[in-house]
């Protein structure tokens, strides 16, 4: 994301990201929030910036699930 031109519509295409995840997993159901247009462009490009700083080499698919599950379980 943080590649994507200044004028881009940032929220818009996370919301798309997280239509598609969901429509993937329907297990999720509502759980994913559609509403990151709410969200100054700012703020989102300096997320993904943070994001990206963090090392990927060891990652998992596994650890990503472990991620989701928590985050799902405590903030949906």
């Amino acid at each position: 994301m943080i590649d994507r031109p200044e004028a881009e519509d940032i929220g818009g295409a996370i919301n798309a990201a997280m239509k598609a995840i969901a429509s993937e997993n329907e297990q999720l159901g509502g759980a994913l929030p559609r509403n990151y247009n709410s969200l100054e462009k700012p703020i989102l490009r300096e997320l993904f910036k943070i994001l990206n700083r963090i090392p990927t080499a060891n990652i998992t698919e596994d650890v990503s699930g472990k991620n989701s599950q928590y985050f799902l379980g405590n903030f949906a």
